[in-house]
């Protein structure tokens, strides 16, 4: 599992199975450009580390996550089969079609990392409203073979419903507000992912936010459970990615947008990370 996903500008729905600690997926610590709600709707024990400080509570709960906060949720139930977890990526696009004033999703976190809020006795109202979401993106993966899909207007809708509805609970129902406290490397992170067009290295790195080298790699690998070189590697193999099935831009230009001088060091990278040319991966994300 990559520690830093891009699931894009849209909003993305997950739905699957709940899983131990240690099984490769997403309950293992990763971070994303985007907003995230974590729903769990049963009474399942659960661990979520935020910045490497670990919370531990019983669902049903709600988690709302900050974009670029490294995070991890585990489950503790030896009879976890057959539980559910649903999963919100809420990306950039999403927020400006419906502003925070009618989904405010930035107004529940405020200026927190993370919000957990304790669910107990809506699980069932909740259950309800993303039943259809979960209904239409079961039949969205199938057709098309994806785990995570572009959500129909309906389902942007309805996680309106379900974010305002969890606006509304009582203050004394909030498990955790997970405070801030933000560090440089959450900066560094940020001027990474909106410089990839440029040459980055440790060394520029570390004379731009006034640190040593060794300080810098040390804080970033504590923070990000990554280098800095594999972050840098992984924004590219996503921005890459991203522009590749947009379908509108050259391999050229695309090279440019990540930081490649020409097309023929882009392709040796992009194959050597992907086992796949540029060309081939956006013939197939387009068949």
């Amino acid at each position: 599992m990559k520690n830093y996903a891009e699931f894009g500008n849209d909003l993305y729905v997950d739905y699957d199975n709940a899983r131990p600690y240690g099984v490769p997926d997403m309950t293992m610590a990763h971070m994303h450009p985007g907003y995230e709600l974590l729903l769990v709707l049963d009474p399942l024990p659960y661990s979520t580390v935020i910045d490497g400080k670990i919370f531990r509570g019983k669902g049903p709960m709600a988690m709302f996550i900050a974009p670029y906060c490294m995070h991890f949720t585990y489950y503790t139930d030896y009879q976890i089969k057959n539980k559910k977890f649903i999963a919100f990526y809420i990306g950039e696009d999403y927020m400006k079609m419906f502003d925070d004033d009618i989904v405010p999703v930035k107004t529940i976190l405020g200026n927190t990392k993370a919000r957990i809020f304790n669910i107990s006795g809506h699980e069932e109202q909740l259950r309800r409203i993303t039943e259809p979401i979960i209904t239409e993106h079961m039949g969205r993966v199938k057709v098309a073979g994806k785990r995570y899909k572009d959500t129909s207007v309906k389902q942007k809708l309805l996680f309106g419903v379900v974010v305002n509805m969890i606006k509304e609970l009582r203050e004394d129902e909030l498990t955790q507000n997970i405070a801030d406290g933000k560090t440089y490397v959450a900066d560094v992170i940020m001027y990474i992912v909106h410089n990839l067009d440029k040459k980055l290295n440790i060394s520029d790195l570390a004379e731009q936010f006034f640190v040593s080298k060794d300080k810098l790699n040390r804080d970033f690998k504590r923070y990000a459970q990554m280098s800095i070189k594999d972050f840098i590697t992984e924004s590219r193999m996503n921005l890459a990615k991203s522009k590749l099935q947009e379908g509108k831009y050259s391999i050229r230009e695309i090279a440019y947008m990540c930081g490649f001088d020409n097309d023929i060091y882009f392709y040796s990278f992009f194959k050597q990370h992907a086992g796949i040319t540029p060309r081939d991966f956006a013939k197939s994300t387009h068949q």
